[in-house]
């Protein structure tokens, strides 16, 4: 879990590695698979609410990697909000967990 506060707004992300039904994936993503696949997501909450979630589906034939798919779901979560508190989120994750 990180836990960010900027320009008076406390940002926290939480993360989630797990596996998805095929219906449950399409649901989330619009990605279409025929078999269950290996997440990982990434929920922010501003100020105590739900601000946006990402997530990141691995491809069957590749090698679950929590790291990688943490920076990817981070990657989609932090979508839209402005580049100086983005770039305040990276930093902390870079102290926390490393690139």
């Amino acid at each position: 879990m990180l836990r960010v506060t900027h320009d008076g707004c406390k940002a926290e992300i939480r993360f989630y590695h797990g596996r998805l039904k095929p219906g449950e994936v399409e649901g989330r993503t619009g990605i279409v698979t025929d078999e269950s696949r290996r997440c990982s997501s990434a929920v922010l909450l501003i100020d105590g609410k739900l601000a946006n979630d990402g997530m990141a589906v691995c491809h069957p034939n590749d090698n679950f990697c929590r790291a990688t798919g943490r920076k990817r779901s981070l990657v989609d979560a932090l979508w839209g909000l402005p580049r100086d508190f983005r770039k305040a989120i990276w930093e902390e994750y870079g102290k926390q967990c490393g690139f």
